[in-house]
Parts: C-alpha cells; structure tokens; sequence
C-alpha cells in the first residue's frame, strides 16, 4: 500500500515490506470540526486547567477512531502532559471517586464498532471533549473531530505496534476500495516480519567449516 501523505507517522515505516503497490491511502491531517452529539464524552473529565492553575489537575477525554475500532483515552494535563490508555491507571490518577467511577464507565464503555462513523470521518480520526488550544473549565457539550491526527503524538504504538497499525489500515483501506472483493492475501514479507524476523538476517546460510 502506497502511503500519500504531508506528515509521517510511526506505522510508515511497515509500507517498504508491502509489494501491494496499486492500492492507495490519501491521508491529509485536518482541521478540529464539530462533531455529531452521538460521541457523548463524559464532561466529568473534561477540565482544562489554565497555565497559572497548579492546584487543579485537567482532564481531557478523546476516542480514537481506528479502522472500524474506538480506543478511548484520558489526557492529563499536570505537570507536563500524559495520555492514559489504561482505565486503573487513569482512574487512579483522578484523585476523586466522581471522576474515577466516570472515567471507568468511559473507557470501558467505547469498545463497541460504529462502522458508520468511520463511513463519514475515515480510517482514523480523534474525537476531543475540547477543541484543541481552547482553556475553559466549564462543560460544553459540543465535541470536535480531528481526521487524520499523527497517532504517534497520542502514544498510540503502546496500543498497536507498526506491523499490525499497518496492517489493520491496509485491511480497511482494501475494503473500502473494493467492498464487494475479498481482501487479498497479505505479502509474505509483511508475515515474516510480523512473525519478529529480520528479511537481511534471519534467513541467511551460514557458511559452513571446512
């Protein structure tokens, strides 16, 4: 798959293994635009504290739409900013049993598929309780839309390696392109190296001792 894009992002690098050279993915990052209300992110944690508030800790919530599959996540923005895939983890880190049960029922809550989305958006996509760069500490319930993001700027290989991000975007983008043929079988360099061998090293002969 030939990857046509004005940014480079950490799954790209998968693309050298792939000799499927006909089908084409057109990814142009663009601008925050309101989203529909169905997304429904919890205002709870949808606090974003300013630069000069250091007793408070904010809180973002964003879905990632990724190839027919929502990844929630929770941002904290304290003392530098830290993106939480784990739902313990950003629980924990809340420091209220509010936030901590509504952060729970968030992320445990958008594993379900919503194909139609992706019919509108794309492949990939985030969905932000805040439009980026706004400072506010009041809940709105409109929620932006960003297609296309960098997912290496949201931590997202801790969730899908390059190999399979790859091949779930191939996957779709084949699928999208032709709905009614199968998805053809993946390159055999693409196996070997999801299977965790080196295509310059692994299968080399040693030469033997005389």
């Amino acid at each position: 798959m030939r990857i046509k894009s004005d940014f480079k992002d950490y799954y790209d690098c998968m693309a050298r293994y792939d000799d499927d050279h006909k089908t084409l993915f057109l990814r142009k990052r663009g601008k925050p635009e309101k989203a529909k209300d169905y997304f429904l992110l919890p205002y709870e944690v949808s606090y974003r504290s300013t630069n000069r508030d250091i007793t408070n800790i904010g809180f973002e919530s964003h879905l990632i739409g990724f190839c027919g599959k929502f990844y929630p996540l929770i941002e904290v923005n304290h003392g530098g900013r830290k993106l939480i895939y784990d739902v313990e983890i950003a629980a924990d880190v809340s420091k209220s049993r509010y936030n901590a049960e509504s952060i729970r029922r968030f992320m445990q809550s958008q594993n379900q598929e919503r194909h139609e989305l992706f019919l509108e958006y794309g492949p990939i996509f985030i969905v932000s309780s805040m439009e980026p760069g706004e400072y506010r500490s009041y809940y709105n319930s409109q929620q932006w839309v960003t297609r296309n993001p960098r997912l290496s700027d949201w931590g997202f290989a801790k969730i899908l390696p390059p190999n399979i991000a790859y091949n779930e975007l191939w996957k779709f983008v084949c699928n999208m392109r032709q709905p009614a043929m199968p998805i053809p079988e993946m390159s055999n360099d693409i196996k070997i190296h999801q299977a965790g061998f080196d295509l310059k090293t692994s299968f080399r002969r040693h030469k033997s001792k005389k």
